[in-house]
């Protein structure tokens, strides 16, 4: 899928690479003239065109991701408020929508994890919503302080202790590897993971957690306005972080994702019917 999103963001990829920033300047000036924000956000030239002459910022605080963000900030600090805690990892952060309203909140200790297109994405909106010094990216000098939004590709993931790490709208969409790989991750840099994701894929967030997240669901309800996704907090068990308990963890993920592997290449078999 991502692939042929990227595929559309190319005029983006080659403005990155080319000399000088000319291009670039241009995409970000309006970047609803490009697909940079296409599978994250409708402002984008695939679906509305343009922004009609109307500033960015406006559009993007407006958009309908932006209104179910504010209901996803909610669900993050009651998570937050249940284990006492102020720092947020979250994966896949499209716009940035949730990361904003955090930080306007008060809650300036969060972290992204995404793509690369996907963080020169966030870049933009940040850099207008919040500032550029607000923001820190992972190939900036240092580690970044506790009021800036830091921005790690998935190269490189963050290696520090986080209070809760958000999902939303992206898990399922991944590769069941990519999927349970960031669930090990969560396991050891995670207090609680909230997870808003539909259920029409191959596999759910749920069937993922029972093999990969060493943790206990605390709730589950659905999203209001949107019957198919569903909002689950999980509590990472603390006692759960011995190596031997991740170690036959990761053992049984291996084995389940082949196996799943394999079921997805073998034709159903189906019983003839035979007219009576």
């Amino acid at each position: 899928m991502w692939q042929e999103i990227d595929a559309r963001r190319r005029d983006v990829h080659e403005a990155l690479l080319a000399e000088g920033n000319a291009r670039l300047r241009g995409i970000f000036a309006d970047p609803v003239a490009t697909d940079l924000y296409f599978g994250t956000d409708n402002l984008c030239r695939s679906i509305i065109g343009s922004s009609n002459g109307r500033p960015f910022l406006e559009l993007a605080l407006e958009s309908a991701r932006a209104q179910r963000a504010k209901y996803q900030f909610e669900r993050l600090t009651t998570a937050l408020a249940m284990i006492n805690g102020q720092s947020v990892v979250e994966i896949g952060p499209g716009m940035g929508h949730c990361a904003f309203y955090s930080y306007r909140a008060g809650l300036t200790d969060y972290t992204t994890i995404d793509l690369p297109l996907g963080i020169v994405a966030q870049l933009r909106f940040f850099a207008e919503t919040l500032g550029p010094d607000r923001v820190w990216i992972d190939s900036d000098p240092g580690e970044g302080t506790r009021d800036q939004i830091k921005l790690f590709s998935i190269a490189r993931l963050p290696n520090r202790q986080f209070d809760a790490a958000l999902n939303v709208d992206s898990m399922t969409e991944m590769s069941l590897t990519a999927a349970l790989d960031y669930l090990s991750w969560i396991n050891q840099h995670a207090r609680a993971f909230i997870s808003i994701n539909h259920e029409l894929n191959p596999f759910t967030v749920c069937d993922i957690a029972k093999y990969s997240l060493s943790a206990t669901r605390s709730e589950r309800s659905s999203v209001p306005g949107q019957p198919i996704y569903f909002q689950e907090t999980f509590i990472v068990d603390q006692r759960g972080r011995t190596k031997s308990s991740l170690f036959w963890l990761r053992i049984k993920t291996l084995f389940w994702s082949v196996a799943l592997r394999i079921r997805s290449r073998v034709p159903l078999i189906r019983p003839k019917i035979v007219p009576g």
